[in-house]
């Protein structure tokens, strides 16, 4: 497949797993409110939000994988592509490790720092630990295989998965709301969703990435300190655009005297992020 093709196939593949994404939400989100109660809808969301902090655990190697692997890729060098993956998935598991860490401590906290009630509490810690599992203790080092094929330019495939994910979420979702389930079978039904989507990552990276190879005997400190050096600097660029994000500092900016001043923040905000994304 020509450089054309292939940037036309991820091209549709993008917009095709945005309309599915943004189709399932529409319809799937009042059938679980429906279904589950505005209560526990809003402790499923709150979980998830907290829970979406610690995604920073990724330290930026997440965007090293994509940026080393498709250098390899681009001169061919299979083995320093195979010495990046297993040195990075050492680190992945080393990151896993301190998220279960930290998801132990919010577990003890959550309760009394969100001021779930008592008749809630029960509910809050399954999900908090099912949706951990799914979201980070899980998910992130398995990422490592997915943005393996990011580097390898295979966006169509990792599209094509995600829709197979959101499809196994939306009707398993749908089916145990329906048998009077509740929001711990949707936490259990997501986790599902979530493993076919990640192993199938593993399984297209072996299949589609010709000679792969991820074992302790290809770790490579050398590889180690390069790729850190450039993860440290997109970790700093990822907290700088969730603070800048966050409605608190934009309210704040937004109320600044000096309008020069936040015209300068919202243009150096677009660039950032213009920048971030062709990193």
């Amino acid at each position: 497949m020509n450089r054309t093709a292939q940037f036309a196939v991820n091209a549709f593949a993008n917009y095709a797993r945005m309309f599915v994404s943004i189709a399932a939400v529409a319809v799937l989100t009042p059938y679980i409110i429906t279904h589950i109660g505005k209560d526990d809808f809003g402790l499923w969301s709150l979980v998830i939000s907290a829970l979406g902090l610690l995604n920073l655990l990724d330290l930026g190697f997440g965007t090293g994988v994509v940026k080393y692997v498709a250098q390899a890729s681009a001169s061919g060098d299979t083995a320093r592509r195979n010495r990046v993956l297993s040195t990075l998935g050492l680190v992945y598991l080393a990151i896993s490790l301190a998220s279960l860490a930290c998801v132990v401590a919010l577990a003890f906290l959550f309760n009394g720092v969100f001021g779930i009630p008592a008749s809630q509490q029960q509910n809050c810690n399954a999900l908090l630990w099912i949706l951990s599992v799914r979201f980070v203790v899980l998910a992130l080092p398995l990422s490592l295989f997915r943005n393996a094929l990011y580097g390898e330019q295979k966006v169509h495939l990792i599209n094509a998965l995600q829709v197979v994910s959101t499809a196994i979420y939306a009707g398993g979702s749908w089916l145990v709301l329906r048998q009077g389930y509740g929001v711990i079978a949707l936490a259990w039904i997501n986790l599902a969703a979530m493993l076919v989507e990640y192993l199938g990552y593993a399984w297209f990276a072996y299949a589609k990435m010709p000679g792969l190879r991820v074992s302790h005997r290809l770790i490579d400190k050398t590889i180690l300190k390069e790729t850190a050096s450039f993860s440290s600097a997109q970790f700093l660029i990822n907290i700088a655009a969730l603070i800048c994000r966050s409605p608190a500092w934009r309210f704040t900016l937004s109320r600044l005297r000096s309008r020069k001043t936040y015209i300068c923040w919202r243009s150096s905000l677009r660039t950032c992020s213009g920048r971030w994304r062709r990193i």
